[in-house]
This record gives structure tokens, C-alpha cells and sequence, in this order.
């Protein structure tokens, strides 16, 4: 009974990013959604940045797929089941995805539970939870990259180097 609970999760996951990527694709080009969905990946992201507004409808949804198919494909590669817990985490991070969080500055999260796994030699899976609550402090790495002055020392350090 369990098994098949389990399942109809994972199949309301898939169906979902069908019909998320079905949307976006209906919505606008493709061309044009991968500029917007670049500008929502370096935007500073500051706690409350609405991707609506960053991006555009389209590029906001191609935001939620993205980061649930991310999220999705790691459960399943680490081949766990879909229990509420792990559900609900999952709900979150797509709520999540319409303001603030996205793949590319949640990815220093992954990395460090898994350097903390290999630390103290646990599995990786075992801390699956709180790897996938920690992406919630995500904006800050795009604040960091893209919104302090760690922007302006980068752009300068790009220009003087493509000038020579």
C-alpha cells in the first residue's frame, strides 16, 4: 500500500513538469525564455526578488521546472522514496523558485552537504531533509555574486581583462 502511495507521488511530481513545461512553451519563444530565465539566473535575488518581475511568466514557471526536475532527478539518483517529509520539502522549494531561489545559487548547498557527508563519512542521502531546507538561504549566494560589491570587483577584473 505504501509502495503505491509512493508512486502516485512521484507520478504527480511527473505530471506536473509536463504540464509546467507545456505551459512554458506555450508562452513564449524559446529564444526569448532562455534570455529571461538567464536574467532571473544573475539577478541579485535579494530575499523577496520576484522572478515575475525579473523575468516574465515563462521564465518564472521554466525557474519552478527547472529547479523541481533538479531536485526530483537527485531523490530519485539517490533512490529514495517519496515520504511526506520529503514531499513537503519539495513543495517548498517550489514555492520558493517564484521569488528568490533558483538551481544555480542553490548549488553551493549541495555542494557543502556533500563535502559534510564526506567529512564525517555518512551517506549522502541521509541528510537528503536539511539539503533540501538549506536551499532556502540561497539568495544570499546570488546577493553575494550578483548584488555586493563582489559584482563590481568581478565586472572590473572581466574588463581589464578583455581590454588586453
Amino acid at each position: 500500500m505504501n509502495h503505491i502511495k509512493t508512486h502516485r507521488q512521484a507520478y504527480i511530481i511527473t505530471i506536473l513538469c509536463v504540464l509546467l513545461f507545456t505551459t512554458v512553451l506555450l508562452l513564449q519563444p524559446f529564444d526569448a525564455l532562455i534570455h529571461d530565465y538567464w536574467q532571473i539566473l544573475i539577478s541579485p535575488s535579494i530575499l523577496l526578488t520576484d522572478y515575475l518581475a525579473v523575468g516574465g511568466l515563462a521564465a518564472t514557471l521554466f525557474n519552478v521546472l527547472t529547479t523541481l526536475l533538479f531536485n526530483y532527478i537527485l531523490i530519485k539518483s539517490l533512490k529514495l522514496h517519496f515520504t511526506g517529509p520529503i514531499l513537503a520539502v519539495l513543495m517548498t522549494i517550489v514555492g520558493f523558485s517564484f521569488f528568490g531561489k533558483n538551481v544555480l545559487n542553490a548549488l553551493p548547498m549541495y555542494l557543502g552537504v556533500y563535502l559534510y557527508a564526506k567529512a564525517t563519512k555518512t551517506e549522502y542521502k541521509n541528510h537528503i531533509i536539511v539539503l533540501l531546507l538549506s536551499t532556502g538561504i540561497s539568495p544570499i549566494v546570488s546577493y553575494i555574486t550578483f548584488g555586493s560589491v563582489w559584482n563590481y570587483i568581478l565586472d572590473y577584473h572581466l574588463l581589464l581583462f578583455l581590454e588586453h
